[in-house]
């Protein structure tokens, strides 16, 4: 009787592994240039190029909402500061579709403002005799707004040591965002590797981020060799670890 129960269990199985590997995945893909927006009062208009590259029609939905950010968490807020036109469109296979945007009034403060153009895919009903699964799609393109006067980032780099490594703390004292893609933590004089980080973030005016290594020579390091790429030029810094 136990060897009938484990030859159903086998078989019962098998037939789950074979449905799950029979089902299908239906997704639709993008290509979208530019991946990221600057509005200013010179240039207050701006055009982004959305692609289909699936073989499916595709239903996109569009808006625009406030960026910010609240402890280590990005905030979102709805908002009429920008307009876009058109606000949802479709796309058939390998079309191209062009969004405008225009900033309803220049920034008059002293700080860059922040957003995110936000494109949802709105699901539509499958084709005839489709079975499986349909993701729906969501892009989000960050949006600057640039003030009349000139904004600059200003981040403060410093070091703290944990129980097991190190921790990299990073606050955007200026007036505009920097977007981060690598930084590397050595030890000067020493032959072992760095540790490195590659990434795209973004750090917006008054934010601070946190990044956590563990690693027994950053732990020991008396000092620490900062090597950062920005989109506002590369970073080159001496940390003394902190003790916590």
């Amino acid at each position: 009787m136990q060897g009938t129960l484990n030859l159903f269990a086998r078989l019962a199985g098998a037939i789950l592994l074979w449905s799950l590997l029979s089902l299908h995945l239906r997704a639709a893909t993008f290509g979208v240039t530019p991946v990221r927006i600057d509005l200013s009062a010179i240039r207050p208009n701006a055009v982004i190029q959305i692609e289909n590259m699936s073989d499916d029609r595709v239903l996109l939905q569009a808006h625009v909402v406030t960026w910010s950010f609240s402890g280590t968490a990005d905030q979102y807020a709805d908002t009429d500061d920008i307009l876009l036109n058109p606000p949802i469109f479709a796309l058939e296979p390998h079309q191209r579709q062009f969004l405008r945007l225009g900033i309803r009034h220049v920034n008059e403060s002293t700080v860059e403002r922040t957003y995110r153009l936000i494109l949802d895919q709105v699901p539509e009903k499958p084709k005839p005799g489709f079975s499986g699964l349909t993701t729906i799609l969501r892009i989000s393109v960050p949006v600057f707004a640039v003030p009349r006067t000139k904004v600059s980032p200003k981040i403060a780099w410093h070091a703290e040591r944990t129980g097991t490594g190190i921790k990299l703390v990073a606050v955007n004292q200026g007036s505009a965002h920097i977007q981060l893609t690598h930084f590397e933590l050595s030890e000067p004089e020493s032959q072992n590797a760095p540790v490195s980080k590659t990434m795209t973030e973004y750090l917006l005016p008054g934010q601070s981020k946190v990044w956590e290594f563990n690693d027994e020579v950053m732990l020991q390091a008396r000092e620490i060799g900062f090597k950062a790429k920005t989109d506002a030029g590369d970073i080159h810094e001496a940390l003394i670890p902190l003790q916590p």
